[in-house]
């Protein structure tokens, strides 16, 4: 067999090679899971808001190790790891009143490798879910969406976000075991999502052959196969690994679903051998309205400092704190608090001429961030030390200038800085002398 007819046949042995190599990839790519009994979706919601203002949830304190205690399959430790619950409670939630939640929890772990993630449930509605592989249609669970979660160490706390792609802060729970060989991937995915993308996000890993609790909540997503990760309750379900850019979709997807928004805290009060406290804070939250435009100057010059006001309201009265861009790639850090509908005042000097877009932003106590404000065009010029008049030159009758602003009561140099022509910080009468020096003796010019 010669020519073509060998190459049809290559090709024909390539294509059955490549479907076989497909299919025993997708026959490793989860485990199964034996569960001890059959999972009976529920076909009502498990509870009703109390009125059209409220909000009837389950709140959950998850207890996780960052560097967890125990391996998977090819020896790597699991990150994130789940210990136990905190709080696992259901909550009802009406108008703007703050609710508080402290708890304790008790077990063995260091200090230095603990960490809580608080996160919210909206109980008041279920969503069809489903657990299959490979494409099928099995395992169905009935999925409370998490609304909201923040997370807390020792020393560090994060609240829930609110910002321009996200509506609240995403959590997810991945099902896993040691014994599987097919967990791997997903775990090393998961972690490469929290570190590298910049997303409001935190999960932990439900270890079911070694956390009893992390099993039996895993009953309520009808886990059949591990690995298997639940974003926000069900909202967005991956059954096997994928590359943690495709789990940043799902992630994205999750934190731009609408939500009743809530500002939200966790943070470890104290700990004690074998034992921590945490207290939990929620409340219905808005972020604050989108500032106005900056006011300040619109015209000036390079290397002088001017001053710009960013204001504005916050409908819960929170307190706000304040950032500006003074060019594309020039943002401050946050300033603040300041009492809603205070003005917050920064001053800023360029190095070089030319326009800029002044814009702020606000954020609330809850770190709840408005919008970008519209910008404030500055016109930016340029001087020349000495040029005291701003006549675009160096001459004597800048030295003129100099003497009856320091001693007549004339008009100061444009801008100020322009009048120090010998550059020692201080407008005086030794500038007047060093541009004679330079203009009549070759003495040095104005720096």
């Amino acid at each position: 067999m010669r020519g073509p007819a060998l190459k049809v046949l290559a090709v024909f042995l390539a294509c059955i090679a490549l479907v076989v190599s497909i299919a025993f990839a997708n026959s490793i790519s989860v485990c199964k899971v034996e569960r001890n009994t059959e999972y009976q979706p529920i076909t009502t919601p498990a509870a009703t808001t109390a009125d059209s203002k409220g909000y009837a949830g389950r709140l959950r304190v998850y207890v996780v190790e960052p560097h967890s205690r125990w391996d998977d399959y090819n020896g790597n430790e699991y990150h994130f790891g789940f210990l136990g619950f905190a709080v696992n409670e259901e909550i009802n939630l009406t108008g703007t009143e703050e609710y508080t939640k402290t708890a304790s929890w008790t077990g063995t772990f260091e200090s230095d490798n603990i960490m809580i993630i608080a996160a919210l449930f909206n109980i008041s509605e279920s969503h069809p879910g489903q657990s299959d592989t490979l494409g099928g249609s099995a395992w169905p669970f009935d999925a409370y969406y998490s609304d909201a979660a923040a997370a807390a160490k020792p020393d560090t706390q994060w609240f829930n976000v609110y910002n321009a792609n996200f509506t609240h802060t995403v959590f997810a729970e991945e099902g896993t075991a040691t014994w599987c060989p097919s967990c791997p991937g997903m775990n090393t995915s998961m972690y490469q999502a929290y570190t590298i993308l910049d997303h409001p996000f935190f999960y932990t890993a439900m270890v079911i052959d070694m956390n009893a609790e992390a099993n039996i909540r895993m009953d309520d997503y009808n886990l059949h196969w591990v690995p298997s990760t639940y974003f926000d309750g069900g909202d967005e379900v991956q059954v096997g690994s994928d590359y943690y850019w495709n789990l940043g979709n799902k992630i994205t997807a999750c934190g731009a679903r609408e939500v009743q928004t809530f500002g939200m805290s966790v943070e470890i009060t104290s700990m004690s051998k074998g034992s921590l406290n945490l207290e939990v804070r929620l409340a219905q939250n808005s972020p604050p309205a989108d500032p106005a435009i900056p006011t300040g100057e619109t015209d000036g010059y390079f290397g002088v400092n001017y001053n710009y006001a960013a204001n504005t309201t916050d409908v819960e009265e929170n307190q706000c704190y304040y950032r500006f861009c003074w060019e594309e790639g020039d943002t401050t850090g946050w300033f603040g608090p300041y009492d809603s509908g205070t003005d917050c005042i920064q001053s800023h000097q360029w190095a070089d001429e030319g326009t800029y877009n002044v814009k702020a932003q606000a954020k609330d106590s809850w770190g709840f961030e408005s919008n970008w404000s519209d910008a404030l065009s500055v016109f930016i010029d340029s001087f020349v030390y000495g040029d005291a008049n701003g006549s675009g030159s160096v001459n004597i009758l800048d030295a003129t200038y100099l003497i009856n602003y320091l001693y007549k009561s004339g008009p100061a140099p444009i801008p100020a800085r322009a009048g120090d022509a010998n550059c020692n910080g201080a407008t005086n009468i030794l500038d007047a002398t060093y541009l004679i020096n330079y203009l009549y003796k070759s003495g040095p010019a104005p720096c």
